[in-house]
């Protein structure tokens, strides 16, 4: 299939597989990069939990080297190189595309493209280095459809954060259904924000919050002894007592980058900017979790104290957790009591928090064949708006 930049609307499929590195998710949507919006459908591929250990082993081990590996590395006491995984991880993201592409087959008179975000291994901004795998000329030839990767270098060489990526798309879905003053409020590994109050593009403020679920399912695998990955549904949480005094502890000693929830966006985070202090290490797995999720909630309520909202819509699987979105309500109570504020899911605003995500790199996707911006200053700190990705073609 050739590449048509020039025509107005595209058949999208967006990839991402995100920082839990627990499968991908796709989607299918149909736009112009714009404010036309219409969604297909999704899918989602589960990682076997063998090879979700080697992603975690390949991410240890590029970590440890900040950042600088060879793919013909092997993955201590697997056997198995860097590049092999990142082939099985392509492979993982071709059956999300084969499972789209059996519901949907694609038309090939309408110009069609692949978002592909890849696996994130490693992401530093003050080294300007992010490390993304995957083999996008792989889905491309497969597919005969062009395929857009790389999506945040160009950012990151230009002096941006690299992230968050989604304040474009959550603009769009926010002004076409009419919620703003509104935030989108992701809760995945990392907490983040997209602040959308009007429909003035250049006053979308975004920015990382701090850990969603990230320092609780660290927690949880270190008191299980790996046998378990995370609380599910809150479970400990629940039987544990929240110890407040704690907050401050959290505040001070949670992140290795100084005074970062202190400071103003934009900024990110990986997750491997956050340690577990020893005050948290001393509780009962219960009460430690129970802290862990009061601690989330509260810095997300902190960073939208100062803004005008009439609409806060919920994404991301963090929100799985009840005692986050308890801990949500109660701090919106007690920081903000004369605010109205409607606080959902987003599918019950229309949108579908499952495969926001994958929508989203989708989106982004055909706003790169047109060379648009990706981010703007006010998202990744970039000194003016910014395209980038690199477009794998389907033919040579």
């Amino acid at each position: 299939m050739m590449l048509m930049t020039n025509l107005e609307e595209y058949y999208s499929i967006g990839l991402m597989s995100g920082t839990s590195m627990d499968g991908v998710d796709a989607a299918l949507i149909k736009t112009d990069g714009l404010q036309k919006i219409t969604f297909i459908s999704s899918a989602t591929v589960d990682y076997a939990p063998r090879f979700h250990t080697l992603l975690k082993k390949t991410e240890a081990l590029i970590q440890s080297q900040n950042g600088v590996f060879n793919e013909d590395q092997l993955i201590l006491g697997e056997g198995v190189s860097i590049q092999e995984v990142v082939k099985e991880s392509t492979n993982y993201h071709t059956q999300a595309v084969q499972k789209i592409l059996d519901y949907f087959p694609a038309d090939r008179t309408k110009p069609w493209v692949i978002g592909y975000h890849g696996q994130t291994f490693y992401h530093q901004v003050a080294q300007k280095k992010t490390v993304i795998l995957g083999l996008p000329q792989t889905l491309a030839t497969n597919f005969q459809i062009p395929t857009v990767f790389d999506f945040r270098k160009n950012d990151i060489s230009y002096g941006g954060e690299g992230a968050p990526f989604a304040p474009l798309y959550h603009y769009a879905l926010c002004t076409n259904n009419k919620l703003t003053p509104a935030a989108i409020i992701n809760c995945g590994g990392i907490s983040n924000i997209s602040f959308i109050p009007n429909d003035d593009i250049n006053k979308i403020q975004a920015f990382d919050i701090g850990p969603g679920n990230t320092l609780i399912d660290r927690l949880v695998r270190l008191k299980t002894n790996g046998s378990m990955m995370m609380d599910v549904d809150g479970l400990f949480g629940k039987q544990g007592k929240c110890q407040k005094n704690l907050i401050q502890t959290l505040i001070d000693k949670t992140c290795i980058k100084n005074l970062f929830y202190e400071r103003r966006g934009p900024k990110s985070l990986d997750v491997h900017d956050f340690q577990l202090p020893q005050e948290i290490l001393n509780l009962s797995i219960e009460d430690a979790c129970a802290t862990l999720a009061d601690f989330t909630s509260y810095l997300i309520v902190q960073s939208i104290a100062p803004l005008q909202l009439n609409n806060i819509v919920l994404s991301g699987g963090g929100w799985k957790n009840p005692l986050i979105l308890e801990g949500l309500h109660y701090h919106i109570k007690k920081t903000l009591p004369k605010k109205e504020i409607r606080i959902d899911y987003a599918d019950s605003f229309g949108f579908r928090s499952q495969s926001m995500e994958a929508e989203l790199f989708a989106y982004l996707a055909v706003r790169s064949l047109k060379k648009m911006p990706l981010s703007l200053p006010n998202t990744t700190n970039v000194p003016y708006p910014l395209t980038g990705g690199v477009v794998f073609q389907s033919s040579f």
